[in-house]
């Protein structure tokens, strides 16, 4: 697959195809259905397949409410990463300007869609709008293509029990600690990508080094505080782990941290290393304790327990 960010840099190649649009933010089950028809249809069609998508997430660029700045799920970088092995050929970044938010619905559909991208076919979410105060709506694509030459596709919600798959439910999902509801939504584990810095060493003393991660998108959402059951990509390896997300009550501090203590790993230098953690249960929720020893009596607990887990994944997986 092959990414192009704005307009200008995709090739002629990648006109004239079959299209889905939309901010598609956490590439969750209901994203997916929409890239495999358009995927299925293109080969139908003899066309190239384009994903249509917004950069940056459109909420960041009209002006936030106040304390309620959207945190992404997925970065460029994770959306290009976890569509490498699909059968999508190319993948479009719109560059999300002021101006281009404020373009009417019509005006949109005329200038990107046709005169620029000449679609022939497009699949939507049934609750897609875009333009102008989010005017634009599946209708009225529906109503331009049969003028303008293209045809339209809206794809109705899917449902994982009695959810409905929606990025927003995923959000407040991870946000509340509830991995496993949300990884069922995705489809996948959720997982937070970032480079491990140097901490105060404060874990190896307690018997339980970690590795300290800064995630450089500020926007990226980080579940809810708590320790986890994680599996972590380092150095090319994967490794089960314990993480960790909260603000370390204990020994009074306020910064909200992120780290991983890995099961099995060499004690070698990290730092500056890129890391990736895929977050597969909750544990429990973070607390204060009393003093460091009661912690690190919590820590062996806690790693009794996630191996515990572990053993019974490895059954699973076996079966």
């Amino acid at each position: 697959m092959q990414a192009f960010f704005g307009l200008d840099n995709l090739p002629a190649n990648f006109r004239n195809v079959t299209s889905a649009i939309g901010v598609f933010d956490g590439l969750h089950r209901a994203h997916m259905e929409i890239i495999g028809q358009v995927t299925k249809l293109a080969q139908q069609q003899g066309n190239r397949s384009l994903l249509i998508t917004f950069e940056p997430h459109p909420r960041h660029v009209l002006k936030p409410v106040a304390g309620d700045e959207l945190r992404i799920l997925t970065t460029p970088r994770e959306k290009m990463n976890l569509l490498q092995g699909s059968q999508l050929e190319g993948m479009l970044f719109l560059d999300t300007s002021p101006d281009l938010l404020a373009m009417e619905a019509e005006v949109f559909v005329k200038y990107v869609l046709v005169e620029r991208l000449k679609i022939k076919d497009l699949v939507v979410g049934h609750d897609f709008h875009f333009g102008c105060n989010r005017l634009g709506t599946p209708d009225l694509l529906h109503t331009m293509g049969l003028k303008d030459g293209f045809r339209v596709i809206s794809v109705d919600n899917i449902r994982i029990g009695n959810e409905i798959v929606r990025s927003s439910s995923i959000r407040q999902l991870l946000a509340a600690g509830e991995i496993g509801p949300a990884n069922r939504l995705l489809g996948r584990e959720y997982s937070v990508s970032g480079i491990v810095v140097r901490g105060d060493g404060r874990g190896r003393g307690l018997g339980f080094p970690t590795a300290n991660i800064f995630v450089p998108d500020k926007h990226k959402l980080t579940p809810g505080p708590g320790i986890y059951l994680v599996r972590v990509v380092l150095n090319g390896l994967s490794y089960w782990g314990m993480g960790y997300i909260g603000t370390r009550q204990t020994f009074g501090e306020n910064d909200q941290v992120i780290e991983t203590h890995l099961f099995d790993f060499p004690d070698s230098d990290t730092y500056g290393h890129e890391i990736n953690v895929s977050f597969i249960e909750w544990v429990r929720a973070d607390y204060r304790f009393a003093s460091a020893a009661q912690l690190v009596e919590q820590m062996h607990t806690d790693r009794q327990l996630c191996q515990r887990k572990i053993q019974e994944y490895h059954q699973m997986e076996e079966k």
